[in-house]
């Protein structure tokens, strides 16, 4: 009756994949590589749900920041100080749009002078609404709660991708580094035993 060699268990395989078992055809370099790719899967495994919070936090902090700011935006009628040329500067919505010069009240009372998306063919005198900031400086219109809440899942999202990026890279110059010991190995061993068949000195 043949007998069969046992199973290897999961975690077995794991350790041999991760060079952790204890082959003694390993070399010294390589139980060194295999240390490192275990430390680097291990801080991904800690560190991305941590790197995932934090990102969640700073991003909902400054989305509330944002949040506030914009609760001094609001919408003003200008006037167009000249004629919007009908041929478009950018297009918005299949709308043409061109940046002209016009002319709207601050919160201070003062008169700003700027240049306002307008659509094209809009000629002078005619009003158009546009955002100002608490400053009276014309500014794109607010983030709506949708976009702020993307912010926040993005950070959430690419924090630990970003993480995994920065080990992986830490992980190839390690690699590399070990490489060039293993090579540099291999040619004092050569240099030393091939004399002894070459007969060379």
């Amino acid at each position: 009756m043949i007998k069969t060699a046992p199973k290897m268990t999961r975690l077995a395989r794991l350790a041999r994949w991760l060079g952790l078992d204890r082959n003694p055809l390993r070399r010294r370099s390589d139980r060194a590589e295999a240390s490192i790719i275990a430390a680097l899967l291990g801080a991904f495994l800690v560190g991305a749900p941590l790197a995932a919070v934090s990102a969640g936090h700073l991003a909902q902090a400054a989305s509330m920041r944002v949040r506030h700011t914009q609760q001094a935006w609001h919408r003003v009628p200008a006037t167009l100080i000249d004629n919007a040329p009908k041929d478009s500067s950018f297009m918005y919505e299949s709308t043409t749009f061109a940046w002209v010069r016009a002319r709207w009240t601050a919160p201070d009372g003062s008169v700003r002078v700027g240049e306002v998306p307008t659509p094209g063919g809009t000629t002078a005198g005619h009003t158009v609404r546009i955002w100002i900031d608490g400053a009276g400086r014309e500014t794109s219109p607010p983030l709506t709660s949708a976009q702020l809440v993307d912010r926040v899942v993005a950070g959430v999202i690419f924090a630990p991708i970003a993480l995994a990026v920065l080990l992986l890279s830490v992980g190839a110059v390690a690699c590399r580094l070990l490489e060039r010991h293993r090579l540099s190995g291999w040619e004092a061993a050569w240099e030393a035993i091939e004399p002894q068949w070459s007969h060379r000195s």
